[in-house]
């Protein structure tokens, strides 16, 4: 994990984001040629259902739900699920009308490890739904907050001399589900910003003793010994210090929220 880490650069960064593409080809089987393509923002989108009525629907990783002619690809309807969508939809009828459902909720391998380049695909803060469309449907979403876990102010001063064991101990133990290089994607907490590596004792008693083991967060001191976890918390710390101002800059526009995934950093 620590050797499949991306360098915090902007050429790192920048020549990673190339090769992060998403799209739907239309392949004809008889020219053996692309009959369309519709290209996305990136990788990670959710299945597709492909219906008798000539459609396809898919959601995106930017919370976009469409539905396309499956003859040529034009869009044909969008909607804004308000969250990355990574499953299937299905269809179904019910007293003689027919419906479209899809779950709506951002996850998986990808956005847990890769973190904040994730959301080269597009923004997107989850939030876990099933919603149902219908030709006369007019239902609106309620509003949500678009802004996930905000940046705040880390601690200045952390121990350098145990920051590289506390990146390897992450990337080891953490990295797979809080982002590598300890930057988050909008699914599971962002520990740059969280409180408790204000403290030792409040980080140990979450990684170490498992405080948080109801909402999902093992306990480790059966694989780290204390002072592997201190060291992560120091590590994490530096990392808060190293990206903080330009998390904040990146959200100073009209919508609060990045609107790049470099967060700032260009080559």
């Amino acid at each position: 994990m620590n050797k499949a880490g991306l360098p915090d650069t902007p050429e790192a960064r920048t020549a990673f984001m190339k090769d992060l593409k998403g799209w739907i080809i239309a392949w004809d089987p008889k020219t053996q040629k692309a009959a369309w393509v519709v290209d996305h923002k990136g990788p990670w989108n959710g299945g597709i259902l492909a219906t008798g009525g000539d459609l396809l629907f898919q959601g995106l990783a930017n919370g976009e739900f469409h539905a396309y002619d499956a003859t040529n690809g034009a869009d044909l309807f969008h909607f804004d699920a308000q969250s990355g969508i990574i499953a299937p939809p299905i269809t179904y009828k019910a007293q003689g009308k027919q419906y479209v459902a899809v779950e709506v909720g951002w996850g998986g391998i990808y956005p847990f490890f890769l973190g904040g380049l994730a959301r080269t695909s597009g923004w997107t803060v989850n939030h876990s739904r099933v919603v149902a469309f219908s030709l006369d449907g007019n239902a609106v979403l309620p509003p949500q907050n678009d802004k996930g876990f905000l940046p705040v102010k880390p601690p200045a001063q952390y121990d350098t001399k145990v920051t590289d064991n506390g990146y390897f101990q992450f990337q080891t133990y953490c990295a797979a589900c809080h982002g590598d290089n300890a930057e988050g994607a909008g699914v599971l907490p962002d520990l740059r910003w969280s409180g408790s590596i204000r403290h030792q004792d409040a980080f140990y008693n979450v990684v170490g003793r498992g405080a948080l083991t109801a909402y999902g967060m093992d306990r480790f001191d059966t694989s780290m010994k204390p002072d592997e976890i201190e060291a992560i918390r120091q590590f994490i710390i530096k990392r808060a210090n190293e990206t903080y101002q330009r998390e904040v800059d990146a959200r100073k526009n009209d919508k609060g929220i990045p609107e790049n995934a470099t967060l700032g950093i260009t080559p």
